[in-house]
């Protein structure tokens, strides 16, 4: 089983699903990157621990590449991950609407 087959078998939460979205919306492919904070933003604060855990998740099975940069943690989606990526969020696009306009992401 290749990596993008184990990426779409396994179950996501929607912390692991905001995340991937949010990364997908503003274009984030490495090299290009978005901080950890920026990614967090628009939870509620009392989640935020819940959301970071999910991040280190989705960095633990590969899904995210993490880079140290200005003292920060920074994330982003390898191009190789990305159609994976759109496939899962399709998967739950009409049960989370969060989820929208996947249509638009290159």
């Amino acid at each position: 089983m290749n990596d993008e087959e184990s990426f779409t078998r396994r179950p996501y939460d929607e912390y692991e699903l905001r995340i991937l979205f949010n990364i997908c919306r503003r274009g984030r492919w490495c090299n290009k990157h978005i901080n950890e904070n920026q990614l967090l933003s628009g939870l509620p604060k009392d989640k935020h621990g819940t959301a970071k855990n999910s991040l280190n998740e989705l960095y633990r099975i590969g899904m995210l590449k993490r880079y140290k940069s200005q003292g920060r943690n920074d994330y982003c989606i390898p191009k190789a991950n990305r159609d994976a990526v759109l496939r899962i969020l399709r998967h739950y696009e009409k049960q989370f609407k969060f989820i929208q306009y996947l249509e638009y992401i290159k």
